[in-house]
Parts: C-alpha cells; structure tokens; sequence
C-alpha cells in the first residue's frame, strides 16, 4: 500500500475531464432554447438526446462548473502553496506559469466566437446565444473582467476563467502572507458565503476553491499521520452520489437553487475528490488510462461553444435541417470536440505554453535568481494545471 502523496493525481485529472463533458452537455440546450425566451430558461430537455441517461447532465450540467473550483482549490494546495509560503515561487513566476497556461486558448476561442457571431449575424440577422456583442464587452472579455462586466456576451462560458484569476491572486496572498494555510482556506469560505447574496458567481468560486483547499489540507494530514481511510471515505462518497441522484430523479430538490448548490460545493464535491486522492494514494495510480480527459478539458471548455457557433453556421449555409435531438449528432459532436481539443492541447497550448514561459524567464530582471521547478516524472500534471 502506498502512504506517499502521489506525483500526479490521474483520477483527478480523469474527473475534471469528466466535468468538461458535464459542461458541454448541459450546454447542448443552447440548439433547445425558446426563441420567446430572452433569458434562455425555457428548454424542453426532455426532448434532447438520450435523456433517459444523460438528464443529470441536461439538468444539472452547471454543477460542474463548482466542480471546477474544487479540483482547482486542491491542486493548487498541493502544487504551489508550499512554494509560495516559502518564497520558491515569486509572484511574477507564478503569474507567468498561469498566464501562459490560461489566456493563449481564452485569446483564440474569443477571436473565433467574435469571427463566427459576425458571421452569424449576417447569415441569421442575428446573433447565437451571447447577443452582447459590443466593443465593451469585447475588451472585458479581452482583460478577463469580473463576471457582472463579461455580461452575456461572445465565449459565455469563460466567466469561470475570470473569477479564476481572481481566485489565483487571492490564493497567491493568502499563502505569502496569513500565518497559516488553513486560515487562509477558512477565511476564503467564509468570504463566499458572505458573498454569496450579493455576488453569487464570485462566491460559488471562492466557495468552491477554498473548500477544495481545505480538502487537500485535510488529506495531506491524514497522509502525514500514516491513515488512509480511503474505503469508508469512498463509500461515503459513493452514498452522496447515490442519494444525489434519486433526488434528482425525484425532483426532491431544485439543484440550482442556493440549497442545491450549498450541498454540492460544501458536501459532493469535497468528498469525492478526497475519497479518490485517498484510493490513488493508497493503489499508487488511479484512473491513468483516461488521464488524458484532463488534459483536454481546459479545450473542451473553452471550444465547445465556438464548436456550436460553427455547426449552427454550417447548417445555415448549406440550408440543411439539423436534429439537434438526434443521439448521433451528439455523439458527432462530442467526438469532433475530442479530437479538436486533444490537437488544441499537443499542437497550440503546450507548445505557446512552453514558448511564453522560456521568453518570460528570460526577460527575468538580474538579480536574486528564483529556484527552477522541481523536475521529476510528475512534472506533466504541473504544465496541465
């Protein structure tokens, strides 16, 4: 049995693949929406393709997104809080190592929504979706503003990106400056629950990342004290999901209501992260053989939606019907998406990455030389996150 933190967590990696597909299918609903309905609620989703198995993700999709936080609070406990707290990591690196992993794709996938909403509005007369598509929202989206300035506008999806940097630069002082990180991750729930009424989105992140925070903190010290209670935390989190399901089918409880979200961020999502750092800690690898589901899940994200831009201009050009109920239309798309995000991931992120981040360290000022990353066999779950 292994008692050492693993070098990558692939089951990790593997789920927050998992919630990228989560994402994509909730946003399947966009081909669905009441042209009536200006706020896009009104979506028969019954009607959508294999409902019967995929309703959680037609119904509660949006959930994922929480989930997001929460794999990013862990990670980011894990990778770099040590680092920061002891001075290995400078702010100017760590912003460096974020910003060449986040806004090269955000900076494509919002010049190809721009590209084909142009192209939208004078095929249809208008435009999909996201119809803020002024100047000012543009250079919001450009900037990664709060998400109350991103409005409904271009790539929706990547309001989760700003409050992201949001969360890093919180993340980033509570590490170098409270005296402990356990405050630090208290302090961060606390700050969205008081948020919560007023600034939801920003509190669901806040929320989300320090609970995962606290997550990790949790394991790392069941880790250090030799205890692995991986089978009843797993059944803890299998019972979770199974009680979550039924309600959904049984409509118990409005998951998108504050109750909904509160028991998912605070509850679900904590307990299976842990339970599956604590298996893969324990069998030594978890989850290796889909690993490569986290790998494009950032792509996945971010493309989905130029994706569905550019499948509905097709149909529109060539005049033809499309069946957006259709099983295997769905099926088309996700598999396009696949294959589009993974050459996104090898052909353009890890290569610009790498560029940026060489030119970056070398436009270093002289002076005190920061310490290189460590380098060892777990150095691909650093670039990826």
């Amino acid at each position: 049995m292994q008692t050492a933190t693993p070098r990558r967590f692939y089951s990790l990696d593997a789920l927050r693949g998992l919630a990228a597909i989560a994402v994509v299918l909730w946003h399947w609903r966009h081909f669905f929406r009441s042209p009536d309905d200006a706020a896009r609620r009104i979506v028969d989703v019954a009607s959508m393709p294999l409902y019967p198995i995929l309703f959680p993700f037609y119904t509660s999709g949006v959930r994922a997104v929480d989930l997001f936080f929460c794999l990013s609070g862990f990670i980011f406990h894990w990778l770099y809080a040590g680092r920061i707290s002891d001075g290995t990591t400078s702010g100017r690196e760590f912003l460096v190592l974020r910003f060449s992993r986040l806004y090269p794709l955000h900076l494509l996938a919002l010049l190809l929504v721009l590209a084909g909403q142009v192209t939208a509005a004078h095929l249809a007369g208008g435009y999909f979706i996201y119809a803020d598509n002024d100047v000012a929202h543009f250079v919001s989206h450009l900037v990664l503003e709060p998400p109350a300035m991103l409005g409904d506008s271009f790539n929706g999806p990547a309001w989760s990106l700003s409050v992201e940097v949001l969360l890093y630069a919180l993340f980033f002082f509570a590490c170098r400056h409270m005296p402990s990180r356990a405050l630090g991750a208290g302090l961060g729930i606390v700050a969205g629950l008081v948020l919560w009424p007023v600034y939801p989105l920003v509190a669901r992140g806040l929320f989300g990342f320090f609970a995962g925070g606290a997550t990790f903190l949790f394991y790392s010290a069941l880790i250090r004290r030799g205890v692995n209670p991986a089978r009843s935390v797993a059944t803890l989190a299998a019972l979770a999901w199974g009680a979550t399901l039924a309600q959904m089918r049984a409509q118990w409880l409005d998951v998108s209501s504050d109750l909904g979200l509160l028991w998912a961020s605070a509850g679900l999502f904590p307990v299976t992260v842990l339970a599956l750092a604590l298996l893969e800690t324990r069998r030594g690898t978890l989850g290796r053989r889909i690993a490569v589901l986290g790998d494009i899940s950032y792509s996945s994200y971010l493309l989905h939606f130029p994706l569905q831009l550019a499948l509905l201009l097709g149909v529109t050009a060539l005049g033809i019907h499309a069946s957006y109920g259709s099983a295997w239309l769905l099926l088309a798309f996700l598999a396009v998406l696949a294959a589009l995000s993974l050459a996104s991931y090898r052909c353009f992120e890890m290569p610009v990455q790498a560029a940026l981040r060489e030119r970056l360290a070398e436009a270093r000022p002289t002076g005190r030389r920061e310490p290189a990353a460590p380098r060892s066999r777990g150095s691909r779950a650093r670039t990826a996150w």
